[in-house]
């Protein structure tokens, strides 16, 4: 198992660093405590150039979580103890997770409407909706959004289109 790294640091710094260096290989994290899951799990994560590609929480060799769901659970936890492997080649993309930005988005920034300032609209969306909102300044690109929530291209752009339908965002 030569290039095995050992790294001890809460998930969200851990992926922030693979990112910029666009890293692909295998973050794994054993005998972890998840509160509200009964017993130690496995944590495995595939990453593919500073994206993830996959989460799982794996007990007694069956994924319990996966996902955003795993993901998010992952994100409360204090620093673990990973092990990361380096894939000789990164993985290919999983069928469908290969989408790039919304048509007619390349080279543009998606910045709010002034519909994303009223509240009740605020609360009718789900989390990941208002989180996706909250980026989208005119600064950002899509790439950059995509990197800075750790979601897929494909995942980034089902957010961005339902945003873009609903008046809450516009490209620049």
């Amino acid at each position: 198992m030569e290039n095995v790294r050992t790294y001890f640091l809460d998930m969200s710094t851990l992926i922030t660093i693979l990112a910029r260096q666009k890293r692909s290989g295998m973050l794994q994290a054993d005998s972890v405590h998840i509160p509200g899951i009964r017993g130690n799990v496995l944590v495995s994560l595939v990453i593919a150039d500073g994206a993830i590609q996959s989460c799982h929480i794996i007990q007694k060799q069956q994924k319990i979580l996966e996902g955003e769901q795993a993901y998010s659970a992952l994100l409360a936890l204090p620093a673990l103890e990973w092990r990361w492997q380096p894939l000789a080649s990164p993985p290919a993309p999983s069928p469908g997770r290969d989408l790039v930005a919304p048509s007619g988005s390349a080279n543009r920034n998606p910045r709010q409407t002034v519909g994303a300032l009223d509240g009740s609209v605020l609360q009718q969306l789900s989390r990941n909706h208002r989180r996706v909102l909250s980026l989208c300044d005119g600064t950002r690109s899509f790439d950059k959004i995509a990197t800075m929530l750790f979601m897929s291209p494909r995942d980034l752009s089902i957010y961005i289109r339902d945003l873009e339908q609903w008046g809450l965002i516009q490209f620049r």
